[in-house]
């Protein structure tokens, strides 16, 4: 009798050891579940925003063609993406690269305080890293931009195909949408105006370097500044943007 009681609490305590495994297994995967779900669809984002780009690459062909502009060794196409998650420049770049192959250097252009993609790729560590890791808020004006953790799908991609990263201030960025509109008339978003000092840069900045090392004829070369938006921004947002351009 006693060694049957004992066998019961023994069992006892075995059932309930196991119902608490079972559960807590239970929470295991319902939590990677929703992981796996998450990650899945970033990757699918991902995917169809980078999908779409490409086809905005594909078109520019025939618009530069259009335009009697010639893209070969001789005649360079330097492109500057404004770049936040990474999905939008990635399949601008990727497009881009297909046309033209060598003959078209893309970089991306980021927020200084939002620099995900550029830290990703220079340590190697792609989505595994955000920049609040080392200390930058990720707080810009160009919140079409502001991503602290960079796209590990198009990090890994683009790596070997795009020509760098730059950085650009948010107050730049006010400034050339002031300038831009008085200029041009033309009311872009501080987002979209990252890629517009990538110009300046290559041509006579740090970035010459780049050129000059590759022998490229930038007299002969091509520059594009991809805008990417500006016309949903409600008007007094955009009137304030451009009061804090003028006093730049």
């Amino acid at each position: 009798q006693e060694n049957l009681e004992k066998t019961g609490v023994a069992n006892f305590w075995l059932g309930l050891f196991l119902l608490r495994a079972a559960q807590q297994w239970a929470i295991f995967l319902k939590e990677r579940w929703k992981h796996m779900t998450k990650q899945l669809n970033m990757r699918r984002r991902d995917i169809q925003k980078t999908t779409w780009c490409l086809m905005s690459a594909l078109r520019l062909e025939k618009q530069l063609a259009d335009m009697g502009i010639v893209v070969d060794a001789d005649h360079p196409l330097f492109a500057y993406l404004p770049c936040g998650v990474g999905g939008g420049p990635g399949g601008v770049a990727f497009g881009l690269k297909l046309v033209y192959g060598d003959n078209v250097h893309c970089f991306f252009a980021e927020p200084t305080h939002s620099p995900s993609m550029l830290l990703g790729l220079a340590t190697g560590l792609n989505d595994g890293i955000c920049v609040q890791d080392i200390g930058i808020d990720n707080l810009t004006a160009a919140d079409g931009l502001a991503c602290g953790r960079p796209s590990s799908f198009v990090g890994k991609v683009m790596e070997p195909l795009i020509s760098g990263c730059y950085t650009v201030t948010d107050e730049r960025l006010y400034e050339l949408l002031h300038q831009l509109a008085d200029s041009e008339g033309i009311k872009l978003e501080p987002s979209a105006l990252a890629g517009v000092p990538g110009m300046g840069w290559i041509c006579s900045g740090a970035g010459n370097a780049y050129a000059q090392q590759r022998g490229l004829d930038l007299a002969k070369a091509t520059h594009i500044a991809w805008a990417t938006g500006g016309s949903m921004v409600p008007a007094d947002i955009w009137d304030d943007y451009y009061k804090k351009g003028a006093a730049q």
